[in-house]
């Protein structure tokens, strides 16, 4: 008994078999050239400094109430403040 997808499995095989060397031969037929570039693009220095220095900065502090650490009882310390 032969499986019936079988012929569907070979028609996309062929066609993409087929599909491949029409590429190929399009490809060389019509090469394409392309650039190499040689440079590099300047980064722009300050830009974001620039744009964050015109809004006013403001610190915010959450406290949180009882909050007690569950390995030594005692309060958390504030991190990250300078």
């Amino acid at each position: 008994m032969e499986n019936p997808l079988r012929k569907v499995f070979v028609h996309l095989d062929k066609s993409a078999f087929l599909r491949r060397k029409f590429h190929l031969m399009k490809m060389e037929m019509f090469p394409v050239e392309r650039e190499e570039i040689t440079y590099k693009r300047k980064k722009a220095k300050g830009k974001r400094q620039a744009l964050l220095a015109q809004f006013d900065s403001e610190e915010v502090h959450h406290r949180l109430e009882d909050c007690i650490c569950p390995d030594c009882q005692g309060e958390p310390k504030e991190i990250g403040a300078s």
